[in-house]
């Protein structure tokens, strides 16, 4: 199969979104028949699989890591063959309590933990919080990617400013949007640039 590069990290050109099995599409699904269904997926060539800590049952605190720890279960034969994208959420109080760097290392560890591996190919940052600056996160992602714990890293759910700013500290591999909204952000800069 072909593959498609995200940066530097090669996936193919359809990744299975493990969301489903944990959260959002109506009834949960067995943990079996999940399991069997990314096995499958990876069996026909699927090789890139998104996840995130807060994927479980009703987004309760309580089950958070449900779907990670599936998707460690049912990647863990063969990990090396395949890119593993998990997410992340900040808390403004935990990081004023903790740091950021080190409330960023304990939510991946316990990722990797839950997922079976000792790195993440992509690490995205589910949410941006206005009260922790985007580029102080890149900055942490930066180190992370020097120590070998993730390939790369990513923002979901971003407009094209923060793209940018976040991009300026440490390369992004990777932007989970609405595809819609953020052509429409683009063209309207576009636009307003060729008025000036």
């Amino acid at each position: 199969m072909t593959k498609r590069k995200l940066r530097d990290i090669a996936v193919s050109p359809i990744g299975m979104d493990c969301m489903g099995f944990s959260h959002g599409y109506g009834e949960i699904p067995d943990r079996n028949y999940s399991i069997a269904a990314i096995r499958k997926a990876y069996d026909f060539g699927c090789t890139f699989f998104d996840t995130a800590e807060s994927y479980g049952p009703n987004l309760l605190p309580e089950n958070q890591g449900h779907n990670e720890r599936i998707v460690g279960e049912a990647v863990h034969d063969f990990r090396k063959n395949v890119v593993l994208a998990t997410k992340l959420h900040l808390d403004a109080s935990e990081v004023t309590e903790k740091g950021l760097e080190s409330v960023m290392r304990e939510h991946l560890t316990a990722s990797l933990d839950r997922l079976r591996t000792d790195y993440a190919d992509l690490y995205y940052l589910h949410r941006i919080n206005p009260a922790i600056p985007v580029e102080d996160v890149a900055e942490v992602m930066g180190k992370l990617i020097g120590n070998g714990l993730i390939r790369g890293w990513g923002l979901s759910q971003v407009d094209v400013d923060v793209i940018d700013r976040a991009n300026a500290v440490t390369p992004l591999s990777a932007v989970q949007n609405i595809y819609w909204t953020i052509v429409n952000k683009v063209d309207r800069r576009r636009e307003k640039n060729q008025k000036r």
